[in-house]
């Protein structure tokens, strides 16, 4: 029947890794196709990983907000590009789109928008 072990049964792959947050992570949220996570945090940090061409999710993107704590996190459809939104603790929503960084010529940043 495909995905199943011989018996039938289902297994669940389960991978754990390091956010290296410094305060609690509130929100987890995984992109449209599954290979990047965004994670929020009470220390105001968004940290997104990349899964690697090994299967091992590598931190790509760290970046502290302004304010206050972040609650929840969500990527945008993957036709308007690399876009998180993310809410706060002080009621407000922001709005981040990821584009290359030509100031330190790194591959790319997330903009506030």
């Amino acid at each position: 029947m495909g995905g199943g072990d011989e018996d039938g049964s289902m297994q669940a792959a389960v991978q754990f890794f390091a956010t290296n947050s410094k305060q609690i992570v509130h929100d987890v949220s995984f992109d449209y196709y599954g290979k990047r996570v965004a994670t929020v945090s009470s220390d105001r940090c968004i940290t997104v990983f990349d899964l690697n061409e090994e299967g091992v999710w590598k931190e790509s993107a760290k970046f502290k907000g302004a304010g206050y704590s972040m609650w929840k996190v969500s990527w945008a459809h993957p036709e308007f590009g690399q876009i998180i939104a993310v809410s706060t603790f002080g009621k407000q929503v922001n709005i981040w789109q990821e584009g290359p960084d030509v100031s330190t010529n790194t591959e790319r940043i997330l903009h506030l928008f």
